[in-house]
């Protein structure tokens, strides 16, 4: 077996309505079940939603206060008054700054623009802007992206003789600020069909109710920040981001042209899978490190030169941010690690906390620790302006950490956010208290379980449906991303019929599927190279990923992006190349892939050569004696053995009815089983000749008495006779059992003058020469033979016992 890394979550199909959605939109079976599965149960909704030109748009007016703020901005433009756009610091906010730039400019507007500085001022509208403003001789103020919360400094605007007209697409709060206009989906009351705007969503809104028909420029800003935002793509949405990719593969902006030129797009098809992790960071490393503006000044330049520029200014600072990011999270993580000593002790929710981190990348460091132990994070630093600690958190499915931070709002001097993400400001001596109250909290809420990541499934299918038709029909479905996942298909018992690591260091996986017909797909996991190790060759594997054209030469064909793996039977690893020395098992076995705590070596003679080297590497509470009966008996003196999910056959069992008996006994119990058989070539060659057991006892009657634990006497004797050590165990064993030799203590000795007997009275000396037939038949067996042999022997007790 192998357990897969994520809980998958499945769907319930209605295969019946999937088909007849199906013929009635005249789409891919696959795509109508995962249309359904997603909430697109009528033909007018699959339509709507495989529009090319984008799908649905709604008309601005319904949003509740756009009249009042088209009607005060045409009277502030007639008047010419000084208009400021207020934006924020991260993609949303910019985007939404640019694209009102380009607004005012196309309305002739006497206009400038405002970031507040992340560090230096923080979030939102604040006194000393406003002051700034009065100071710069302001009549009007838009915010963008922010705004809905300000309903203090709304007052003292109104008492500077400041307007303000604010969009925003945050949660509004109960009290709602007082202004010439303010417009925001999420508005009580409210009457606008979709609520999930981003803030650049918003603004967009407003321009086309200004000036009607918008320029291409306004929509790729729109579904640049659309995207940063992780905003989900559907409905307007998804519309505003077709349309916006769309442009972009012949941008207008230059700023834009020249962000994909530093991230190496240029001349690519632009996705949303680009904006999100190329762009986006781009745009937000402004933000986080210095100041909005040069991002800003990139998306509203004309200047090729001066967009390349500052683009590259971007790069570099993207650069800058990626380096702090991997310092803060390695600081992080040994933080942990010396609080905590190992994952095992981590508590339910994480907090990590310096006074020197950098507030612009606290967030993308929770993310990562997050990603890294699958638990509620919270990452602190220290604000120099107020001395508080300023924190982001991000959670997982199961604990809104919203609502949690709302239940220790007594400890709190300011949060916000939603169930997955929320930032907060505290002092610093509460962190300790404020951890404890998160951690009872979780505790409450969580299980075991909770504490695995979810992989929504949107599919089975098998290998006949992975066609390029079929990637082509799922293709139509994009953009993807928040909202609108890229499909995961589920792709059950697939026969592993090759398996091998690429990349430079082997730290990727490449598989060749195939199932009952012969039909074979490619599959390739990134960062799945460590798996080789557990995955057994003719291992059948129910594989999560998803579907891709791989293009190679001039050749299209399907392949598979594995997002996890995993196997649900017992798993048979044969290691039979191993070789049966001393030295190879301490170099081979030892170091062996896969091999894991809970596996127990299985030896068939109590032999001390087999017992010493197991001992000595794994402990001997690892060592079980396989007895005829087909039982296996721990060596040590634990009376209640850990149930060893994982079986390494060291030797061949002494008959072809007890290795039967133990795999119908312990096989449905087991994982996996490893077959080594380190000493079956020596029972494959049969006895050794008579002469040979002359020269040994020659050697014995000469030492007279030795260590019986002193597993190097038999390398002495091996050296003199030609012997292999495992041969010289053995020979000392059949001494034993004929009483040629005693064992007395912790020593064997010689007996002067034994009882004269045959070889042939020894049980283990008939059972050799018995067991040559069996050794040499499972020496010569393929991997898929010897592996189609155990499945066949597990499965005949199965049957007989049902």
């Amino acid at each position: 077996m192998l357990a897969s890394r994520t809980r998958w979550v499945i769907p319930a199909v209605e295969y019946e309505e999937a088909e007849r959605l199906a013929d009635l939109c005249g789409i891919h079976p696959l795509v109508a079940r995962l249309l359904l599965v997603r909430g697109y149960d009528t033909p007018e909704q699959i339509r709507a939603f495989l529009q090319e030109d984008g799908g649905s748009r709604h008309d601005p007016y319904l949003l509740d206060g756009m009249r009042e703020a088209v009607e005060t901005i045409r009277r502030a433009l007639q008047e010419e008054k000084h208009i400021r756009i207020y934006g924020d610091y991260d993609a949303d906010g910019i985007t939404s700054t640019a694209l009102m730039t380009w607004l005012m400019r196309e309305l002739g507007a006497k206009f400038d623009t405002y970031i507040p500085h992340r560090v230096h001022e923080g979030y939102g509208l604040h006194r000393e802007a406003l002051d700034k403003a009065k100071q710069d001789g302001v009549d009007l103020i838009i915010t963008v992206d922010t705004g809905i919360s300000a309903y203090e400094e709304a007052q003292y605007a109104e008492s500077l003789g400041i307007e303000l007209v604010i969009t925003d697409h945050h949660e509004p709060p109960e009290r709602l600020p007082q202004a010439a206009a303010v417009i925001n989906p999420k508005k009580p009351n409210c009457s606008y069909p979709f609520k999930q705007l981003a803030g650049v969503g918003v603004a967009l809104k407003l321009a086309q109710a200004l000036i009607g028909e918008v320029p291409a420029r306004f929509i790729e800003l729109a579904a640049v920040g659309t995207i940063a935002d992780l905003m989900p793509l559907i409905d307007e949405n998804r519309a505003i981001v077709r349309e916006g990719l769309a442009a972009m593969q012949r941008s207008s902006s230059a700023g834009l042209r020249a962000l994909f030129q530093v991230a190496g797009l240029e001349g690519r098809a632009i996705t949303a899978g680009h904006i999100g992790f190329a762009i986006g960071p781009r745009i937000n490393a402004s933000g986080r490190l210095t100041s909005a503006d040069i991002a800003l000044n990139l998306l509203i330049t004309e200047d090729e030169q001066e967009a390349y520029e500052l683009a590259k200014e971007l790069d570099e600072l993207n650069r800058d941010r990626q380096r702090i990011v991997d310092e803060t999270l390695e600081e992080a993580l040994q933080m942990l690690m010396d609080r905590y000593g190992d994952e095992a002790n981590l508590p339910p929710v994480i907090i990590a906390a310096s006074g020197h981190w950098n507030a612009g990348v606290i967030g993308i460091v929770a993310a990562r620790l997050l990603e890294r132990f699958y638990r509620p994070t919270l990452v602190f630093t220290s604000d120099p302006e107020t001395g508080l600690s300023k924190g982001s958190a991000r959670s997982i499915h199961g604990f809104d950490i919203y609502r949690a931070l709302a239940e220790c709002a007594d400890l709190l001097d300011h949060f916000g956010g939603h169930q997955a993400a929320a930032g907060m400001t505290l002092s610093a001596e509460r962190l300790e208290e404020l951890q404890e109250r998160l951690n009872a909290l979780a505790r409450e809420q969580l299980t075991e379980e909770d504490y695995i990541p979810l992989t929504e499934v949107d599919l089975r299918c098998g290998l006949a449906d992975c066609t390029i038709e079929l990637i082509e029909q799922l293709e139509r479905l994009a953009p993807f991303g928040i909202g609108n996942r890229s499909p995961k298909l589920l792709i059950p018992q697939a026969a592993v019929k090759e398996m091998r690591k690429i990349g430079k260091e082997g730290q990727h996986l490449k598989l060749l599927l195939s199932d009952q017909t012969g039909l074979v797909l490619d599959a390739v996991g990134f960062g799945f190279g460590h798996l080789q190790a557990h995955i057994a060759a003719q291992a059948k594997a129910d594989v999560v990923g998803e579907l891709q054209v791989n293009e190679w030469n001039g050749m299209r064909k399907p392949q598979l992006l594995i997002h996890d793996i995993r196997v649900n039977h017992l798993q048979v690893f044969d290691w039979r190349g191993l070789k049966p020395t001393l030295q190879a098992a301490v170099a081979g076995v030892r170091h062996m892939p896969g091999l894991r705590e809970q596996a127990a070596f299985v030896i068939c003679d109590s032999s001390p050569y087999w017992i010493q080297v197991i001992e000595a590497m794994f402990g001997k509470q690892r060592i079980l004696l396989l007895q005829d009966d087909g039982n296996l008996r721990p060596l040590h003196s634990d009376p209640s053995p850990q149930p060893y999910t994982d079986l390494i056959l060291v030797q061949l069992p002494h008959s072809s009815e007890t290795w039967k008996r133990m795999l119908r006994r312990y096989g449905s119990q087991l994982e996996r089983l490893c077959i080594w058989l380190a000493d079956a070539e020596l029972w494959a060659a049969g006895c050794p000749p008579r002469e040979r057991f002359k020269h040994v006892y020659a050697h014995l009657r000469q030492q007279r008495s030795w260590p019986a634990a002193d597993t190097r006497w038999f390398r002495i004797i091996s050296q003199r006779t030609g012997l292999a050590d495992a041969d010289v165990a053995w020979i000392i064993r059949v001494f034993e059992e004929l009483e040629f030799v005693v064992r007395e203590g912790d020593r064997m000795n010689y007996v002067p003058k034994p009882v004269p007997r045959e070889l042939s009275e020894s049980k283990l000396f008939t059972m050799r020469k018995r067991g040559q037939p069996l050794a040499e038949s499972l020496l010569l067996m393929t991997t898929q033979q010897l592996t189609e042999t155990i499945y066949e022997m597990i499965q005949s007790e199965v049957s007989q016992a049902g």
